[in-house]
């Protein structure tokens, strides 16, 4: 079935299945509500803003990776090298390239330019998504990394974490960061869902897990075959979601889930999905109530579901 949302606007005070009498939790960065459609990261204002900074073209020396490689060191190398600096920097995978990776993790100020023709396809090994502390299943928890990360769990503060913020002793927290080119991201993820693996849906990697962003914009990708949901914003605000093409067929694959998140626009996009095609969340159960981090904000319009559960709050 193809269904064409028009226009929904979604001002979501969403706060761990508390009740509606307690107060909306704060937002991520800050609490204010900005003006839609939101203007996403200031790199991806302009479309030439990934020729801003630094450029590393991972096909070319120092990196020179090649065709259908395990580029992953060249690949965090050159997030390395051109992620975290004042003028901003680019690592560009160019159209013909296919490369595998293991988890990835971005910086700062920089555009993951993959483009079209371009593909960057997870890796099946296991212990090439580490574990690491994250939001599952609207669960703070220890879980497998996703393809492409942003902010991180550096320390925890228990063995045992209890499913709150307060668990991680240090987070890094990023801003103004694309996902852009018209290539396509691969999470290769079916072995994380199919009948007989051990990681249930609390621990498989979410595909692109993007927590802690202040000013993040994805667009015009083709975003296929994650262990869990697709596209994952997670204490985050000021994000911009456009022009991407989601196709999932795996159990509880969802196509994209803001989580405590503020300030969202999600626009334009081809959605293909098992289960939600766009679910708003903010935490769930104890772990929610906890955290008490809201979503607000959201202004979801022009989208197009082919096959999903539409859109769920």
């Amino acid at each position: 079935m193809k269904l064409q949302f028009e226009v929904l606007l979604v001002a979501a005070l969403l706060h761990g299945q508390c009740h509606s009498s307690a107060p909306p939790g704060p937002g991520p960065f800050a609490n204010v509500l900005l003006q839609q459609p939101v203007a996403g990261a200031p790199r991806g204002v302009d479309v030439d803003g990934w020729k801003r900074g630094k450029l590393c073209d991972v096909s070319k020396a120092p990196y020179a990776a090649t065709n259908g490689s395990n580029a992953t060191a060249v690949l965090q190398r050159a997030i390395a090298d051109c992620g975290g600096r004042a003028e901003g920097g680019t690592v560009l995978i160019p159209a013909g390239l296919t490369l595998v990776t293991a988890s990835l993790w971005l910086k700062s100020n920089m555009t993951l330019r993959v483009e079209a023709g371009a593909t960057l396809l997870g890796s099946q090994l296991r212990g090439d998504a580490p574990l690491t502390y994250a939001r599952r299943n609207s669960l703070l928890t220890v879980a497998h990394a996703g393809l492409l990360n942003a902010g991180r769990c550096l320390r925890l503060t228990s063995n045992q974490p209890a499913g709150t913020l307060e668990d991680c002793a240090e987070w890094t927290k990023l801003e103004n960061v694309v996902i852009e080119g018209g290539g396509t991201l691969d999470a290769n993820g079916d072995f994380w869902w199919k009948k007989g693996t051990k990681d249930d849906i609390n621990t498989r990697p979410v595909m692109l897990d993007l927590m802690w962003v202040n000013g993040l914009t994805i667009r015009d990708m083709k975003i296929r075959r994650p262990g869990m949901w697709a596209v994952h914003p997670t204490f985050s605000d000021n994000v911009r979601i456009t022009g991407n093409d989601i196709f999932t067929y795996g159990n509880g694959t969802d196509g994209c889930d803001p989580d405590s998140s503020w300030n969202m626009y999600i626009a334009r996009n081809k959605f293909s999905t098992k289960d939600d095609c766009i679910a708003i969340k903010a935490g769930r159960d104890w772990s929610g109530r906890m955290v008490n981090m809201s979503s607000q904000n959201v202004l979801i319009e022009q989208n197009t579901f082919l096959n999903g559960h539409g859109v769920a709050l």
